[in-house]
Parts: C-alpha cells; sequence; structure tokens
C-alpha cells in the first residue's frame, strides 16, 4: 500500500544525544499517510499534485474526492495503473521544466548530426557531465523540436541498482514497446508483441524466437528458443534479433536510440552496444550516449562518433 502527495516539508534530525531521530514534518507527510491508509493491497494512490507531475509517463485512474482527517477540502485523487508504453519515455517529462537556456553549440551539433543521420549517414553522439547539468534537459530540447520530428525512438535507462542484472535496460524498453505481461496467456502475449512489432518492422516474425528469453512473460512454445542450444548460442541470437530489429526499423523510418545512465550499463548491455555502435554507420539512425563521464570504451572505440563535455552553466 503507497499513498504519494507532492509538495514542500522540511526534513531534519529531531532530538538531542543518543536519541534522535529524522523526520519530515508538517502538512506534505501527513497527506501523504492519510492517502496511503485508502490504499488497497498492492495499490499506489497519488494526490492531485502528484498526478499532475506524472501523468504524461502513467497511466491513471480517477477517484472519488476524498476528506481526509487534518485537510479543510476534499482531496482528488487518482490510482496508478501502469507505466504508459510511448515514444520517448524517460524524456517525456522533462518538456514541462523551463526553457533550455545557453545551449546553442550543444543544438547545433545535434541538429546537425540529425539532419545527416536521417540522410543515411548514421551518426553516434557521446554526451558526459556530472549528474544535474543537464544532459536529458538537452536531449529533452532535442526530440521537441528537431526536424523532422523522429516517429522510431527507442529509449534505454540504465539502473545503478540493476548493474549486474543482464540486459536490464533492454528488457525495461521491450516490456513498455511489447506489452507483454507475466499474467496472461501465452497467445494473448505474442498478439500484443506482434501488433507491437508491425508497426515498427517487417518480416519480423522470425525475430520473436531469438528475443523471447529477454521478455518476462510466457509464450506459446513456437516461439520460445530451442532448449537443446547452448547457452552462448542463445547469447549470440539475442544480439543478433536486436540488431535485425533496429535495422529493420530505420530501414522504414529513421530511428534515434538513446542510451541514458551508461555509467550503470551492465556487462551484456555494454556487449551488445559494442555490436551496435558499427551497425549505426551508413543507416538513418541516431544514436546518442548519455553518460556522467567520459567512459573509455567509447573514447577507446574505433567507431566515429561526436564526444561532448556538458560543462555548467
Amino acid at each position: 500500500r503507497i499513498g504519494l502527495h507532492s509538495g514542500t516539508t522540511v526534513c531534519g534530525e529531531m532530538g538531542s544525544g543518543a536519541r534522535t531521530e529524522r523526520l519530515a514534518i508538517g502538512d506534505l507527510p501527513n497527506v501523504a499517510s492519510r492517502i496511503q491508509a485508502l490504499a488497497g493491497a498492492n495499490e499506489i494512490i497519488i494526490s492531485d499534485e502528484t498526478a499532475r507531475l506524472v501523468t504524461q509517463d502513467f497511466n491513471l485512474a480517477p477517484l472519488p474526492p476524498q476528506v481526509l482527517k487534518g485537510v479543510t477540502d476534499p482531496v482528488l485523487l487518482f490510482r496508478l495503473e501502469q507505466v504508459k508504453s510511448q515514444a520517448g519515455f524517460g524524456f517525456s517529462h522533462i518538456s514541462r521544466l523551463a526553457p533550455l537556456i545557453n545551449r546553442e553549440r550543444e543544438k547545433e551539433i545535434l541538429y546537425a548530426l540529425w539532419d545527416q543521420s536521417v540522410g543515411g549517414q548514421g551518426h553516434i553522439l557521446h554526451i558526459f557531465a556530472e549528474a544535474g547539468t543537464g544532459k536529458s534537459r538537452l536531449i529533452d530540447h532535442f526530440f521537441h523540436t528537431c526536424m523532422p520530428r523522429p516517429k522510431n525512438i527507442l529509449c534505454f535507462q540504465c539502473s545503478q541498482y540493476h548493474d549486474n542484472t543482464a540486459f536490464y535496460p533492454i528488457r525495461q524498453t521491450l516490456e513498455l514497446l511489447f506489452g507483454a505481461e507475466q499474467l496472461v496467456a501465452p497467445k494473448e502475449n505474442l498478439k500484443r508483441i506482434k501488433h507491437a512489432l508491425s508497426h515498427r518492422v517487417e518480416g519480423f516474425e522470425k525475430l520473436i524466437q531469438s528475443i523471447s528469453p529477454l521478455l518476462d512473460a510466457p509464450l506459446p512454445d513456437d516461439y520460445l528458443p530451442d532448449p537443446l542450444i547452448s547457452p552462448q548460442r542463445k547469447r549470440q541470437n539475442i544480439f543478433k534479433g536486436l540488431l535485425e530489429i533496429i535495422r529493420l526499423m530505420a530501414e522504414k523510418s529513421p530511428l534515434l536510440i538513446i542510451f541514458d545512465d551508461l555509467q550503470w550499463a551492465d556487462p551484456s548491455t555494454s556487449e551488445f552496444l559494442e555490436r551496435l555502435l558499427p551497425a549505426v554507420l551508413g543507416r538513418s539512425i541516431m544514436l546518442i550516449l548519455l553518460s556522467r563521464s567520459e567512459l573509455p570504451a567509447l573514447v577507446n572505440s574505433t567507431c566515429s562518433m561526436t564526444h561532448i563535455d556538458l560543462q555548467p552553466l
């Protein structure tokens, strides 16, 4: 049971001597606690203030206004249903922030590389900077202002909590892209995957079997890997399947690929990226790599790429 409310609160250590504890005080934690009490088992209930911040990224179900103890007016509440499956997820919320300032040189580089990528040259851009410098903000501005606007986009978000989980950002993206679920019947999952792929690539059915190990959802037996092949062969098939999907997507429409927080990439994702780099060149693909530091694997790569050391304003 989770209740979420957004606003300003005061946090700090209370007490003295050996009896101290870190607390958040004020109306905000109290309201959040009241909202939590209304949530059912495995539910996330959020206030209207929180809903305004996440509505572009999650599907929300409105609930009847509730009178909460200690709150004068009825509170609008929403049940958080699921993450939205949409192009550009991970960056869609940033566009509500203040206008981008003083990044003219970086914007010109992004626009120029995208124009050339649309023309079939293919480009790789590595942007590195400390956390909070504005990497994601810059890419969000580019995504919403570049012409032609990308119709094909894949975003991969690495996580510091899953830097040893094989293919973690790729699994997350495929889950959002396909809508396959653990509790859904195999045939229904297959139907969802076919629908998602048919909008992006042609000749996709032969690829489902190769990438099925990345899907934490049941599929019909005909679409599962051969149990007799070795783990190494299965891994190679995953790489080939992913690269083929990307190639077919780029043939249908110019493709924008973004890897964020690459400093936390797991070894399997890093190995896939090594294979992806040369596949970008000569195709209608722009690959943007974001990290908090300059990564030796990218600096020493034999593939041609542009590096931007994004400095604080």
